[in-house]
């Protein structure tokens, strides 16, 4: 349907399917925002570096192979629209690993279904997911190879430096930081200059790509 979308009236029809797809895959809140209400913080890239994940430069979803701060800020701005799909979950022991990495990986599965599904629907986009990219079982570049499937790579909302408290205040979306509950949070960026059916991740190409 998104491949007859001419004004602004299709447009505003089409983020009723948006909502509908992400509503199927039962996240616990959805929202779709202008992009310029994203807060990007390109000094949150100090995080990364500090490798509490283990994941920096061992995997081209990842910083410092993903891009620079300010290439990936000129990556989501070159986009107007996004849906943004939260998974929230109270949780007794927010210290169990296991758990929250279980959750972090459900919700990270069905963001990649929406995207793909609005792909097959004909609407590109840029999917953001948190944590690293976790697609491949293990990373080509621990193997010193090139990376795979690079069109569907995904980086984190901390590689990009995206503020998600702010994220999750502008879209009316509860996070709590008191140790009662995980939220998680990913985006699918639409409406951009350049005009395609595929499905993107991130597009970044791996060193050496």
């Amino acid at each position: 349907m998104f491949g007859d979308i001419r004004t602004e009236d299709d447009w505003q029809r089409a983020e009723k399917r948006l909502r509908a797809l992400a509503g199927e895959e039962e996240f616990d809140r959805v929202a779709v925002i202008p992009v310029e209400k994203i807060v990007i913080r390109q000094g949150f890239r100090i995080y990364c570096e500090e490798n509490s994940c283990g994941n920096y430069g061992v995997n081209y979803g990842c910083p410092p192979d993903c891009g620079t701060p300010q290439e990936m800020e000129e990556r989501v701005r070159c986009y107007r629209r996004a849906l943004v799909m939260q998974t929230r979950m109270e949780m007794d022991d927010v210290e169990d690993a296991e758990l929250t990495r279980e959750i972090r990986r459900e919700h990270n599965r069905k963001a990649r279904e929406v995207g793909e599904r609005l792909a097959a629907e004909g609407l590109s986009g840029l999917l953001l997911r948190p944590g690293p990219c976790s697609d491949c079982t293990v990373c080509e570049k621990l193997k010193g190879k090139a990376g795979l499937f690079t069109q569907k790579r995904t980086s984190c909302l901390m590689a990009y430096g995206i503020d998600v408290t702010a994220l999750a205040e502008a879209c009316g979306m509860r996070i709590d930081w008191d140790g009662t509950s995980v939220s998680y949070l990913s985006l699918f960026l639409y409406r951009e200059d350049r005009v395609g059916t595929e499905y993107a991740g991130d597009g970044a190409t791996g060193e050496g790509e």
